[in-house]
């Protein structure tokens, strides 16, 4: 994302641009986040603080649907609530889902458990038997920021209220290799199939 990588609060517009390119089928560009940023800093008056060096300013669930509806055009809701099982399906059915977390501002890499932190957003895009795989702005490309896996088990430990944001808008997205088959028993989940 934009801005000095120590301060920048830009994960969500980052996970939203990102979002985006997923859905149309191209790469996110630094440059998209900066005009959102913008954008939201002029429409969302909720949203402030992006001054000369493009840190820009926390934000939550319903700035980030307002952004996707108003200035990407693109349908969204945002949730709580949400099952493990819930966000699968929005991935078999070809959407990338933003993923609120409390997780570590630090880098764990090459980890694959999940710290604690503060709020953060993220966009996943896959799942495998044992794993989540999300983009993560928080991350620089060289430490693994694409395809990030992180344990079910520690994700479930810091994904704030189960929240998010749904896209609701039908799109193609190629998750070959990345989703395994889920089925719910009572009321643990299973992951199972192959990679």
């Amino acid at each position: 994302p934009p801005g000095d990588w120590n301060n920048t609060l830009n994960c969500g517009p980052t996970s939203l641009v990102m979002a985006e390119a997923c859905m149309d089928g191209e790469n996110p560009d630094a440059d998209e986040v900066i005009d959102l940023i913008e954008w939201m800093d002029d429409h969302i008056s909720s949203y402030g603080g992006t001054g000369y060096d493009y840190n820009g300013s926390y934000t939550n669930t319903t700035q980030m649907v307002d952004a996707s509806e108003d200035y990407f055009g693109r349908e969204a809701e945002r949730f709580t609530g949400a099952s493990l099982e819930d966000v699968y399906d929005e991935l078999v059915a070809g959407r990338p889902v933003m993923i609120a977390t409390y997780t570590q501002s630090s880098n764990n890499y090459p980890s694959d458990v999940m710290g604690s932190g503060g709020g953060h957003f993220m966009l996943m895009v896959g799942m495998t038997p044992t794993h989540v795989v999300l983009h993560d702005p928080g991350r620089s490309a060289s430490i693994n920021a694409e395809f990030r896996e992180y344990t079910i088990e520690s994700f479930h430990s810091y994904w704030q209220g189960n929240a998010g944001v749904f896209f609701t808008e039908e799109v193609e997205l190629s998750l070959e290799g990345r989703l395994t088959e889920c089925e719910v028993e009572d009321t643990t989940l299973y992951l199972s199939g192959e990679m």
